[in-house]
């Protein structure tokens, strides 16, 4: 595919014009196993994996101080390789409550770091292959991320009312790659951890529980946090970052109606 830029007419970069990214391939290993105990109310599943990538794509950003200069580009990586585990547990406590639980383990590393460098000026191809370097982590990765819910359902004659808490956590994890930049730039692109709750409440209603009506919150707790972080052209990346900020609190209400 063609390599997607933000400034492909810039006479520093003129050559991304005709620049392409390799396919990019993923072998991955998996093995997992099921468990079920207390009658099947209780099960428990869970797996290892890894994945190991060969012209791994990815968006880089190298941003000299120069707007002229600051290079944006789909590129391809040699290699990287993740390697994780997850464990599901679903518990029914009772005929009307059920909880839920979800761990997971990820880790992450580029393992060959040499980019291509050829279509770049001979001054901007040092600074280039310094934006990553063998042992970066990758991107939006997390070590550890956790999801849990609660949910309970509470029967009237000819009604129905669902009550239902989730939460879900990230460890602190990194927006861009680390590559030879300082602690502080490192610092400024990672998200510290971010744990969110969301509720949900529904009402069934009518002869056949055909109308439905949901209230629910999302990020209860109005949570702030990044999507992404990004540079700003021409500033220095120690100082001056952009954010993607995250949807705040919001809170909705549904009615539906369920035909036939």
């Amino acid at each position: 595919m063609g390599a997607v830029n933000s400034n492909p007419t810039t006479i520093t970069f003129n050559k991304l014009l005709d620049k392409v990214v390799l396919p990019e391939t993923l072998i991955t290993l998996e093995a997992g196993w099921k468990s079920q105990f207390l009658n099947n109310r209780l099960r428990i599943n869970g797996a290892v994996f890894t994945n190991n990538w060969q012209n791994y794509q990815f968006y880089l950003v190298y941003n000299p101080g120069n707007p002229a200069e600051l290079y944006a580009s789909l590129v391809n990586l040699p290699e990287a390789k993740s390697t994780g585990a997850e464990v599901e547990v679903d518990w029914l406590i009772a005929a009307n409550l059920q909880a839920k639980l979800g761990i997971g383990w990820l880790d992450t590393e580029v393992t060959d770091a040499k980019l291509d460098v050829s279509h770049l000026p001979q001054s901007q191809q040092v600074g280039f292959q310094n934006q990553v370097v063998a042992g970066n982590k990758l991107t939006n990765a997390p070590e550890l991320t956790l999801n849990g819910s609660i949910e309970k359902t509470i029967e009237f004659s000819q009604s129905e009312l669902e009550l239902r808490l989730h939460l879900s956590y990230a460890e602190q994890h990194i927006h861009a790659l680390a590559g030879e930049n300082s602690t502080i730039w490192q610092a400024n692109f990672s998200e510290p951890a971010v744990t969110l709750l969301n509720t949900n409440v529904n009402y069934s209603f009518g002869h056949d529980r055909q109308y439905q009506l949901n209230l629910w919150v999302k990020n209860l707790t109005d949570e702030q946090f990044c999507s992404e972080r990004a540079t700003v052209p021409g500033t220095s990346t120690e100082l001056v970052r952009l954010c993607a900020q995250s949807h705040p609190k919001t809170i909705g209400i549904t009615l539906e109606y369920l035909f036939d």
